[in-house]
């Protein structure tokens, strides 16, 4: 089946990752400072231009890695460190595949810690790692391994339009366009939220895209 890119297109895949975050934290009764720096990273990922990006993400990859270090049991801290890399290594050419790998066992931290934390997004990211690189023995794609995560994401909270969007990007890539639009259409049909009016548009806007997208699949 087809591979997404490890580079992220802004219309779809790159935002999608800020409102998964924000659509958790918007529930949170407390924020970690690790979801501190997530905010800041947040900023940068939305409004920097993907080539200019990586001299503003670094710092904030190395306060994430610092505030890890200090508070291995939590899986927050994990997760932070994890997502950031994951946009890094996107900017780091060559590099890139090393980076994924440590994010990847970065996410699987935070989900040994507490595999219900963060609503099951650290699932979700991880699953979409596993779906857009591509297999062995270039990197450690699994579509399987994919699907099993997102899965389990659902399972957590079936309800946020992140993990139905995640889900539905994934449907995509294995071409079972009819499923894809099922659960993109459960993400349009989300609950908004008023204290994130703009970070819905965004969401709603990638649906609307990734919708697009599957019904000129269907009518072929």
């Amino acid at each position: 089946m087809r591979k997404l890119s490890t580079r992220p297109d802004h219309k779809i895949f790159s935002l999608v990752l800020l409102v998964v975050f924000i659509s958790y934290t918007a529930g949170a009764e407390s924020a970690s400072p690790a979801l501190a720096i997530v905010e800041s990273f947040e900023e940068v990922y939305l409004t920097v231009d993907i080539d200019d990006q990586a001299e503003r993400i670094e710092p904030l990859l190395n306060e994430a890695e610092r505030y890890r270090d200090n508070n291995p049991d939590e899986a927050e801290a994990w997760f932070a460190s994890a997502l950031i890399r994951s946009a890094y290594a996107q900017t780091q050419g060559l590099r890139a595949l090393r980076l994924a790998r440590t994010s990847r066992d970065e996410f699987e931290r935070a989900i040994e810690l507490d595999s219900s934390a963060l609503g099951g997004y650290s699932q979700a990211f991880l699953g979409r790692l596993y779906f857009t690189l591509p297999s062995w023995p270039i990197s450690f794609g699994n579509d399987d391994k994919a699907e099993e995560l997102l899965m389990e994401a659902l399972s957590i909270n079936s309800e946020t339009a992140a993990n139905n969007l995640y889900f539905g990007l994934y449907l995509i890539t294995q071409d079972r366009y009819q499923e894809a639009q099922d659960y993109l259409n459960r993400a349009k049909a989300a609950a908004p939220r008023p204290e994130f009016p703009n970070w819905d548009a965004v969401l709603q806007r990638d649906v609307e895209g990734a919708l697009t997208r599957v019904r000129s699949e269907l009518q072929h």
